[in-house]
């Protein structure tokens, strides 16, 4: 398979982990399939890591399986599963279109910083508080993002659409309550939000690379896998080819 290809496939895969994802939170019906949702979370490392605690079943599985790709692929979590890495391609794409492709610079991975973090959250964890990992999980921001910010906006254009058609007799949607999540909340999330986007577009992934916990754990296995892309200083003249 050639790069070319590798990139489309690498983007459909992150575009179809994404939608789902993002469904799974904004299913304002309750019809998304539970065996469908159990797989997806069950891939999602904190998360799964958390359940093995509780019950072992898919999210063992799913564990596993995340370590399996790394150990083979290295960071397959982090280029397509993870759905706020997507999400920070959303915005760096978004912003190139705006603003004309722009050429990051290579910068040395800043792992003392990295790994620091990954320490301190884990010393937090064996402390008894979820405090660093609600803070910096990658899959449970991305929740919060969609149920809190995107959710209700949904919501409320379902029920004022539902309204409308109801007076012409058409009853295809339906009223759905809207609970407001507390003020706290949805401002952490925009701040979040607003947060990324801001290092998207002037450093990149620099949140994937700095401050995400599961990165630092995936970056640390990832450095044995079998499989991954390396940059030979020998060769490269920084011409762009290898992007």
């Amino acid at each position: 398979m050639t790069l070319r290809y590798l990139r489309k496939a690498r983007l459909i895969v992150s575009i179809c982990f994404f939608v789902l994802l993002a469904v799974l939170f904004l299913d304002v019906g309750n019809r998304f399939p539970q065996l469908l949702k159990t797989a997806l979370v069950s891939l999602q490392l904190i998360p799964s890591f958390l359940n093995t605690f509780v019950v072992v079943g898919a999210t063992v599985i799913g564990l596993l399986l995340v370590v399996l790709l790394t150990v083979v692929f290295g960071r397959v979590y982090c280029s397509s599963i993870c759905p706020l890495g997507t999400l920070q391609d959303v915005i760096i794409f978004l912003s190139n279109r705006r603003k004309g492709k722009r050429r990051f610079r290579y910068k040395k991975s800043p792992d003392r910083i990295h790994y620091a973090v990954l320490v301190g959250t884990a010393l937090f964890l064996i402390g008894g508080s979820l405090t660093a990992i609600n803070l910096l999980d990658p899959f449970s921001n991305f929740g919060r993002m969609m149920t809190n910010i995107v959710r209700p906006v949904i919501l409320s254009a379902n029920n004022a659409v539902a309204w409308a058609l109801d007076h012409v007799r058409i009853y295809v949607l339906y009223y759905i309550p809207v609970t407001s999540p507390e003020p706290g909340v949805i401002l952490f999330s925009l701040v979040f939000l607003g947060f990324v986007a801001y290092l998207c577009y002037d450093q990149g992934r620099l949140f994937c690379n700095l401050l995400c916990p599961v990165g630092a754990l995936l970056k640390f296995v990832s450095r044995y896998s079998a499989f991954r892309i390396v940059i030979d200083p020998d060769t490269c003249k920084e011409w762009g080819l290898c992007e």
